[in-house]
């Protein structure tokens, strides 16, 4: 009996703590933000105050964004699709391609003589000033291949360091090549 209080004080006492449920960050200015890592609500803390900087539907915080896609003409006419979101401190991302033909598919089949061949992806704000910039080494992409074996397409899943700040200020983006 004399260990059953205590017990129940201490799993009383874990259960009320939410500390797990939010993230801070501290920007460049000194700013520091609080996100709900569940509901994806940002706010600033000023002092002993938080104000919310949007409503939560307006925030693409964990959440998948799809971006519109990327067409490039001189490529064999090939497009790329962008989708991300963002957690803990990280811009994760899928980049793949629409087709696995002409020039890509030259390369992807001799990618030990092209080993340093690239992709590098750019977000950009809304003046269309560079952001965050992604190179993809073509060597670490995944082919995705058809019922028969064929590739299809290529892709890649991966993240990178993304401060909140700068995901949230993200409108555009662009996609150049190296090969």
């Amino acid at each position: 009996m004399k260990y059953i209080i205590p017990t129940l004080i201490i799993l009383l006492f874990s259960g009320c703590d939410k500390n797990n449920d939010y993230e801070l960050f501290k920007s460049d200015g000194g700013k520091i933000y609080r996100i709900d890592k569940v509901t994806g609500d940002v706010a600033v803390i000023e002092g002993n105050h938080l104000i919310a900087l949007k409503e939560q539907s307006d925030i693409p915080i964990s959440r998948l964004k799809h971006w519109p896609n990327y067409y490039i003409p001189s490529l064999d006419s090939i497009y790329f699709t962008l989708n991300t979101t963002w957690r803990d401190g990280r811009m994760h991302y899928i980049l793949s391609t629409s087709a696995y033909k002409g020039r890509l598919k030259s390369v992807f089949e001799n990618l030990t003589l092209y080993s340093s061949y690239h992709l590098t992806f750019a977000l950009l704000d809304s003046g269309d000033f560079n952001l965050l910039e992604v190179p993809i080494s073509l060597s670490s992409m995944t082919r995705i291949v058809s019922e028969n074996g064929e590739p299809i397409y290529v892709t890649i899943n991966n993240s990178i360091e993304c401060p909140i700040e700068t995901y949230l200020a993200l409108k555009n983006w662009s996609c150049t090549w190296n090969f």
